[in-house]
């Protein structure tokens, strides 16, 4: 118990060490999928974001008095994405944005908080392309290249995989980017690429492309896509008779996944992503019990990052003391060591986090957790 309030006395001061000028507030735009195919992550990610600054209003009330929150739905595409920016931007006049999950709906997005001179921070895209649009953008979350190169590591050495097969969206930056760092790392590694096969996000029936791949007898199968689809490929697998590994990314972490799949086609996979709700680090498990007698149910990664990105902002905006959009650069691009529950996060020069990445294996309900990998060791712990 003592080392718990250590540990949250440690988050909280983090938060505490630097006085706001009186006369600044921020008002935050945060633009996420609250409908269509991507809502559970926009779902999480608002509640990550009002559990945060509630309990920001205990531990700082004079700090989480002064930040806002304007809410806008993306509606799970890049064009709607673009739309929904604009009017935070242009209508409420938000002094940064924060948002969105899938890549390609970030990226929509970059341009309009550029032209207004704001800075945007995204707390899940993973894609490396978001951040070289503008020094104004920032992620808070690991990118693609590490992610691939974690899983490509972990399907060589830790589950001793030597032929993969890739079946990816051809129309998503995000599965796209993880699929060919995946690649490169798994070739390096000495392993072969024996398939590779598309689909387009949206479609329901996978078994040309499983067909095909099964055909070149991979042990292992990567699937770097989101959840809706991913779901629905385990399903098809299994009526198949095709047993094969599977391999994803962060885009995997929903519990809509499992209801897709099926409790049987479900099993014995592996993903990465950016938390594990039973990780036994006292600070997360704090937050997976104030999530679940919050909202009624367990917290997947989105919420974990919704969560610490807004904590983020708070300390960047705290640390800066005034809203402008300079100083709130210079302050974001200053975050140090920040410990939350999706890990302690620092912001490299390339406005990119680094941080450590977990690794989970999929039963027939939900994940546990199997690896953490440092991104500077790449040491793992079990």
């Amino acid at each position: 118990m003592v080392r718990l309030r250590c540990t949250l006395a440690a988050i909280a001061l983090a938060l505490t060490a630097h006085p706001v000028l009186a006369a600044d507030k921020l008002k935050v735009g945060a633009v996420f999928a609250l409908s269509g195919g991507q809502s559970t992550y926009g779902e999480e990610s608002i509640n990550g974001l009002d559990l945060a600054l509630s309990n920001l209003a205990k531990t700082d009330p004079a700090l989480a008095a002064k930040i806002s929150v304007i809410r806008e739905d993306e509606k799970s595409n890049p064009v709607d994405a673009a739309t929904a920016v604009k009017k935070v931007l242009n209508v409420d006049q938000v002094d940064i944005v924060f948002g969105t999950v899938a890549s390609s709906n970030t990226l929509a997005m970059v341009a309009a908080a550029v032209a207004a001179g704001k800075p945007l921070v995204t707390p899940a895209s993973t894609n490396p392309e978001v951040t070289k649009k503008s020094p104004l953008v920032f992620r808070t979350c690991f990118i693609d290249p590490f992610q691939g190169s974690v899983l490509a590591d972990f399907a060589l050495h830790n589950l001793s995989k030597k032929k993969a097969a890739i079946l990816l969206d051809h129309k998503s930056d995000y599965s796209m980017g993880l699929a060919q760092y995946f690649e490169e790392a798994f070739k390096a590694g000495g392993g072969e690429i024996v398939a590779n096969e598309a689909y387009e996000a949206g479609k329901k029936d996978f078994k040309t492309q499983l067909t095909k791949i099964r055909a070149r007898r991979p042990d292992v199968l990567l699937v770097p896509g989101y959840y809706q689809e991913v779901g629905l490929i385990m399903k098809q697998a299994r009526q198949m008779g095709f047993q094969v590994t599977m391999l994803g990314g962060d885009g995997w972490d929903s519990p809509t996944l499992f209801e897709l799949a099926g409790a049987e086609a479900a099993k014995d996979h592996y993903f990465s992503s950016h938390f594990a709700p039973d990780d036994k680090d006292p600070a997360v498990q704090k937050f997976v019990s104030d999530y679940k007698a919050r909202f009624g149910k367990q917290p997947g990664a989105m919420a974990s990052l919704g969560y610490d990105g807004i904590l983020i902002i708070a300390d960047a905006f705290k640390r800066a003391g005034t809203n402008s959009a300079p100083a709130l650069q210079k302050a974001l691009a200053e975050t140090v060591n920040f410990r939350g529950v999706s890990g302690t996060t620092t912001i490299n020069a390339q406005h990119d986090a680094v941080k450590d990445i977990v690794v989970l294996k999929t039963g027939s309900t939900g994940a546990t957790f199997a690896a953490k990998i440092g991104v500077a060791t790449g040491k793992k712990s079990h």
